[in-house]
């Protein structure tokens, strides 16, 4: 005996797994269907995948940013199967972004937006050494006296050590920095030291 029939039209009974009786009296089988407001039995059409989520995975010292269907995301979100995006990254002050995993595309499966790490930014410290006397920077515990690189925020004590016979009087500086004093700088960009020396008056 079956389980699930159904009588045709020709008044014989027949072994469905899914039917539906239509407006016209008539048994249909289907795979996926639902009732409408008005009773009546609709077929129902699925893809494979309508709805795809989007993994934003964000680090230190900067934000990805993801555009799709004209929302602005930060973190994690859902999309239609189908949807456009685009990604872009903003680094920290003092940093320089990483690359991203993506930056565009069409989105039919669940995706993961990364980038590799941010990374400090580094400046030319430029010593102008005078005549009459030595420019010493020092940055992290290393003495320079010639110009050398530098990442953004280390902080340059700068010392003029005059010869026999010359006297230091002040440092030339030039570039971008934060100063505490001319001896000590906060380095947040290319920067330029030197020094003025008198020579000093020799004994007649």
């Amino acid at each position: 005996m079956a389980k699930s029939i159904y009588i045709g039209v020709d008044g014989k009974a027949r072994k469905a797994k899914n039917i539906y009786i239509g407006v016209d009296g008539k048994a249909r089988k289907v795979k996926k269907m639902y009732i409408g407001v008005n009773g009546v039995a609709r077929l129902c059409y699925t893809s494979e995948v309508t709805v795809v989520t989007v993994t934003i995975v964000q680090s230190a010292n900067q934000t990805i940013t993801v555009i799709c269907n004209g929302n602005s995301y930060t973190s994690t979100f859902t999309a239609k199967a189908g949807s456009t995006y685009t990604a872009s990254i903003s680094a920290s002050t003092g940093y320089n972004a990483g690359t991203l995993s993506s930056t565009s595309g069409t989105l039919t499966d669940n995706i993961t937006i990364s980038a590799t790490a941010a990374t400090l930014k580094t400046y030319t410290y430029t010593i102008n050494q005078p005549t009459g006397g030595t420019i010493t920077v020092t940055v992290d515990g290393v003495a320079y006296t010639s110009t050398f690189t530098v990442q953004h925020g280390k902080t340059a004590s700068n010392l003029c050590t005059p010869n026999s016979g010359y006297t230091f009087k002040t440092f030339t500086l030039s570039g971008s920095y934060q100063t505490a004093s001319a001896n000590t700088l906060a380095i947040n960009g290319d920067a330029e030291i030197g020094a003025v020396l008198e020579k000093e008056d020799e004994d007649v």
